[in-house]
């Protein structure tokens, strides 16, 4: 459960304000684990994996940059903004986003480069950035399977805290803080979809896709308080999800 505070929303329209978390915009206020009430993710995925060190500084195991799959092709600019921050975090999680937005979203800007790659994948001569990254990832190395299942958790629970977020917001009648934090429950939402384009190949996604599930059964239910929100139209990631993948509530939710 996220806590918003009477006056969060007057501060916000003030000049260079604004709220942070992750460093990327939304500061989000944890309540104790006795307050989550319903919106806990279940029970058995916080079970599923155990969290050895957990108070202690865990050896750094950082998984190969997108950048590197690319091999020199050209990218949106929306994407190779999210890739210059997370293939530098030390947070497996945003590494592996990264990962999985290029082997999702990808697509090159130039028409004479695009045209090349369209024949060559036809010939079969050729291997997309994407195929790149599946081929990679179906021997992702245990270690790194372990630990980026047990941050993905950690993500599908905080889920349930970023929708129960807006939902407060809604509530106090705080328009503003109303808009970045749907903006940020439907960017994380996709973060989550990108770590599971990256543990399928080697096939340890299931239990994500199982999560992502249930919870999307909760979200797609608030849809009509998502699609009500203003300029919550998206940003260009969330369009590109819309344009590749239609069902995907969170790239359109004024529409789904």
């Amino acid at each position: 459960m996220f806590k918003i505070f009477k006056g969060l929303d007057e501060a916000l329209s003030r000049q260079n304000a604004c709220l942070e978390t992750d460093g990327r915009g939304v500061q989000v206020l944890p309540a104790p684990p006795s307050d989550r009430g319903s919106w806990q993710a279940p029970l058995a995925l916080q079970k599923a994996f155990s969290q050895p060190g957990r108070f202690g500084k865990p050896p750094r195991i950082d998984l190969p940059s997108a950048l590197d799959f690319l091999e020199g092709a050209t990218c949106q600019e929306w994407l190779l903004e999210e890739l210059e921050w997370r293939i530098g975090s030390p947070y497996m999680f945003d590494q592996a986003v990264a990962l999985g937005l290029v082997k999702r979203l990808w697509t090159p800007t130039n028409r004479e480069e695009r045209a090349g790659l369209i024949q060559g994948l036809l010939a079969g001569e050729t291997e997309s950035p994407p195929e790149r990254i599946a081929r990679w990832a179906v021997s992702l190395p245990q270690p790194s399977i372990d630990r980026l299942k047990r941050q993905a958790i950690d993500a599908l629970d905080d889920l349930y805290d970023r929708l129960e977020a807006v939902h407060n917001a809604v509530a106090s009648d705080l328009p503003k803080a109303t808009q970045l934090l749907g903006k940020a429950l439907l960017s994380r939402r996709d973060d989550l979809e990108s770590v599971v384009g990256v543990l399928r190949p080697s096939g340890n996604s299931e239990f994500l896709e199982a999560g992502l599930a249930s919870f999307d059964k909760i979200a797609e239910s608030n849809l009509f308080t998502l699609g009500m929100i203003e300029g919550l139209e998206g940003s260009d990631r969330l369009r590109a999800v819309a344009w590749q993948y239609p069902k995907a509530w969170w790239g359109a939710p004024h529409q789904a």
